[in-house]
């Protein structure tokens, strides 16, 4: 299980719709809790890809300030988050071949001009799959 604030909730919604045709991304700050992982705090980044109605890329340099930024704070990047525009809540094929990273959430915003739904996966690399998790949204 994932659990994110209702703010949190609200922010990737928020950001999804704003970047629309366009992906939002970002990544996700966090730690584990047993089996469970916890945001503390969400990245936004530009989409640095050249087609970002269709795909994302986070900018490394955020990337690389928030590594060294959480060094010894016990909170490390646990994920990312990015937006489909006008499809669906579940990792694309596209997802599935840019994943690289074992034991990374992945949240994922379907966003259309009225409705928006959240889907959380964790990469495995030693299966080459998603296997999705439940969010639960908190106060």
């Amino acid at each position: 299980m994932i659990r994110l604030t209702a703010a949190q909730h609200q922010f990737l919604i928020a950001a999804a719709r704003a970047e629309h045709p366009h992906e939002c991304c970002g990544l996700i700050i966090g730690h584990k809790e047993e089996q469970d992982w916890v945001i503390d705090d969400l990245a936004a980044s530009e989409n640095l890809s050249p087609t970002p109605a269709q795909n994302f890329e986070v900018d490394m340099r955020l990337r690389l300030r928030l590594q060294k930024e959480l060094r010894g704070t016990g909170r490390r990047i646990i994920g990312h988050y990015h937006s489909h525009p006008d499809g669906t809540a579940k990792p694309s094929a596209t997802d599935l071949k840019s994943a690289w990273e074992d034991d990374m959430v992945w949240i994922i915003v379907a966003v259309t001009a009225i409705e928006a739904e959240l889907s959380a996966s964790v990469y495995s690399d030693a299966f080459s799959e998603f296997a999705k998790i439940d969010i639960q949204v908190t106060d």
